[in-house]
Order: structure tokens, then C-alpha cells, then sequence
């Protein structure tokens, strides 16, 4: 044989030989990755069968490829019922048309969690989780679900407890408020009725006393007068006092209506007023100009009202009485005190001043019922504020209105 053809042999099976190596090598490679991929396969069953919560692997249309022992215990069907599309038989009737609502946003846009009813082989029903996410699909291109099965029936059903007791103690409000709304407006209803029947009384005495006064003055004794004045007195300070209940009482239910209030101009209304009444006084009063709250007009007025009353009234020792309104901020809540060089009080007292009927005084000393006070720190309390004094005997005292910037919540 000639040597070309024998080089050309040889070549040949060379080739042949380096393509069935490529071959050899190649097969080698295949079986090696599948053995991996059976592998990898083999660990993901075994982590999923023994995961203490139940995994299910699906289609994008919805079909069970795959559930774990744990799916099929926590959903309590058998694992035949529950591949492809059986499943979903099984879906609560009235959450199956969310569901198939859900699934329909899912192709588009993906979604992580939903809670459905499923109904168990006992007739059972329980509250189910699932926890989704989307993965590219071992049978093909398309996308598939993983899925995490967890039982939240007794969380859902302490849910629906809560729900209901909620709905329940809204209810109970809704109807004590409204017994509550009912007793009250009866309650004002029977002081007004009240104040009129003691008042109309009151007044008659007054009147009689007066007229007794005026009519036989000349003939009536010392003694008898004296009487007749402390009748007279005695009545009035009655008169007083019920008429200063009904307005506590009116501060209870009056509903407020928040405005700006020119405290500035209030103020200075109602010193005018003082310094009218009584002419002959020396009082050195002044209030800082543009202060300012946003509070109900009435009750504010009352409440400051009140307090310069009383300045007034206990600044009556004074040769020269001095009364300064005036404003601060106590920690960004708008501040308003009263302040006097009046006879003051020990400052041991000072919260229990605000009790209604509390008096520091006698009333040979300073005439007043205990309510003015009581009224204010009701107002301001209406106000979700705060109201407190500081004194010290014989140096006069001074009054603090702290006011929210806003509507108080407990009105």
C-alpha cells in the first residue's frame, strides 16, 4: 500500500478518534449536570418535605404542580385532590371570585401575599396565607408560582373577635352617649326649672325686704332692721349662688365653637366695666395689646371674666390697686395670666382654690359664692388646657390660662 494512502488513513482516524473524545467528553458533561440537577432536585424535595410550613409549586393559570406533606396536612385534603386545578374546588364559595380576581393582577403585575377560606375533607374551615413569588417556569419559558402555605385561622378568627367587640363597644358608646346626651339635656332642663323656682322666691324676699325697709323704716326697731338687712343679705348670696351653679352647669354642656378671640379686647371690655361700677376706686390696670387665642368666645370670656372679678375684688384693701393682663409661651402653648397686688393667699391652697364652694376668705371679707374658680378650671379644661396660680399672702397673686394652639380633643 502506498504511503500517501496509508498518511491518509491514519489522518482520518485521527479525526474520528478527537470527534468521539468530543463526544465522550461531552456525554460526560451531560451526565454529569443532570446528576447535579437530580441532586439539586433531590435536596430541594428533602428541604421541602420536612419545612415546618407548607410549600406548593404551580403554573401562572393556576394548576399544582407540586405540594409538600405539610401543605397537604395544613389544607387537609390528600395530595391527588389538591394537584392541577383541584385545589380550587376547595376555595371558600364566597372568596373564589377575589381569588380568581387576584390571580387575573398576578399575570400582569405580581403580587406577594393573599388570605383566602379553604374548606377541609372534614367540612372544616380555615383561614389560609400564601406567600408568592414568581419564577421562571421548569416546564417551559413561561412564569410559575412558589408558594408558602401557612394556616392564620386563629389569627383571623382573634381578628374577627376584636372586629366584633370593637363594633360591639362602638355600639355601647353610640347608645350610653346617647342616653348620656338625653339625661343631660334633662338635667338642664330640670336647673333651669329648679333656678327659677328658687330664684322667683329669692327675689320676692328681696323685694318684700326692701319694701318693708322703704315703707316703715321710721317704725321698725334697731334689732327688727338688722334682721331684715340679714334676710336681705342672705337671700341675695342665695340668689347668687344658684345663679352661679347654672352657669357651671351651662359650661358643662354649651357646645363649643373655636374662634380667634382678641383676648386683648375682652379683657379691657370688662375692666371698663369694673372701674364703671365702682368710680371712687384707684385701680392701675393694663393689658398687653394684642394677645390673641383660638377658643370658644363665650366660654374665654367667662373664664377671663371671672378671674378679673376676682383681681378686682381682693385688690379692694389696696389704696392703689394694680391689675396687669399678659401673655407668654410655656412650652408652644399660648400662655394668658392675671396678676394682681392683692391680699393673696397661701400658696398650700393653691389647687384647692378651683374645688367649687372652696373659699379662702371669710364673707365679712370678700363677698362670693366658691363657683368662680370652680368655672374657670372647668372651661379651660373643656379647652384641653390647663389653669393653675401662684401667691404669696398679702403680695397678690396671679393666674395662668395655658390654651392648646388648636381645638382641644376632649370637647
Amino acid at each position: 500500500m502506498p504511503k500517501q494512502q496509508n498518511s491518509s488513513i491514519i489522518e482520518e482516524l485521527g479525526t474520528n478518534l478527537a470527534v468521539g473524545v468530543d463526544r465522550i467528553r461531552a456525554e460526560q458533561e451531560r451526565r454529569r449536570a443532570e446528576a447535579e440537577r437530580r441532586l439539586a432536585e433531590s435536596r430541594f424535595r428533602l428541604l421541602a418535605e420536612v419545612s415546618p410550613i407548607g410549600v406548593a409549586y404551580g403554573l401562572a393559570d393556576g394548576g399544582c404542580v407540586y405540594l409538600n406533606d405539610r401543605a397537604c396536612q395544613l389544607l387537609g385534603r390528600p395530595r391527588h385532590e389538591l394537584l392541577g386545578h383541584g385545589w380550587k374546588r376547595f376555595i371558600y364559595e364566597e372568596d373564589r371570585p377575589r381569588l380568581v380576581e387576584e390571580w387575573r393582577v398576578w399575570e400582569t403585575a405580581p403580587f406577594e401575599s393573599t388570605e383566602f377560606r379553604f374548606v377541609q375533607q372534614t367540612g372544616a374551615v380555615i383561614w389560609v396565607n400564601l406567600q408568592l413569588a414568581a419564577v421562571r417556569s421548569a416546564e417551559g419559558s413561561g412564569l410559575a408560582v412558589v408558594a408558602t402555605i401557612t394556616d392564620v385561622t386563629a389569627r383571623r378568627r382573634a381578628e374577627e373577635a376584636v372586629e366584633k367587640l370593637t363594633r360591639d363597644l362602638e355600639r355601647l358608646v353610640a347608645e350610653r352617649t346617647r342616653q348620656l346626651e338625653h339625661a343631660l339635656r334633662e338635667l338642664e332642663a330640670f336647673n333651669h326649672s329648679l333656678a327659677h323656682d328658687i330664684r322667683a322666691p329669692l327675689r320676692r324676699m328681696i323685694a318684700y325686704c326692701e319694701l318693708l325697709k322703704l315703707r316703715c323704716g321710721e317704725h321698725v326697731p334697731e334689732q327688727a332692721r338688722h334682721y331684715v338687712n340679714l334676710v336681705r343679705s342672705n337671700a341675695a348670696h342665695l340668689d347668687r349662688l344658684v345663679e352661679d351653679l347654672v352657669n357651671l352647669a351651662r359650661v358643662r354642656t354649651h357646645r363649643l365653637e373655636y374662634r380667634e378671640v382678641d383676648v386683648s379686647k375682652v379683657c379691657t371690655q370688662v375692666l371698663r366695666t369694673l372701674e364703671e361700677a365702682e368710680p371712687e376706686r384707684r385701680v392701675d390696670w393694663r393689658v398687653e395689646p394684642g394677645l390673641r387665642a383660638c377658643a370658644d368666645p363665650y366660654l374665654l370670656e367667662v373664664a377671663l371674666s371671672n378671674l378679673l372679678e376676682n383681681a378686682w375684688k381682693y385688690t379692694r384693701g389696696r389704696e392703689v390697686a394694680r391689675i396687669e393682663v399678659g401673655g407668654m409661651n410655656v412650652d408652644g402653648n399660648v400662655t394668658f395670666y392675671v396678676r394682681d397686688n392683692g391680699c393673696g393667699f397661701d400658696p398650700s391652697f393653691a389647687e384647692q382654690i378651683f374645688t367649687p364652694f372652696t373659699r379662702l376668705h371669710r364673707a365679712d371679707e370678700f363677698e362670693g359664692t366658691g363657683i368662680g374658680l370652680a368655672t374657670v378650671q372647668r372651661i379651660i379644661a373643656r379647652h384641653n388646657g390647663r389653669v393653675w396660680a401662684e401667691s404669696t399672702p398679702g403680695e397678690g397673686a396671679t393666674f395662668y390660662l395655658l390654651l392648646p394652639p388648636g381645638p382641644g380633643r376632649n370637647a
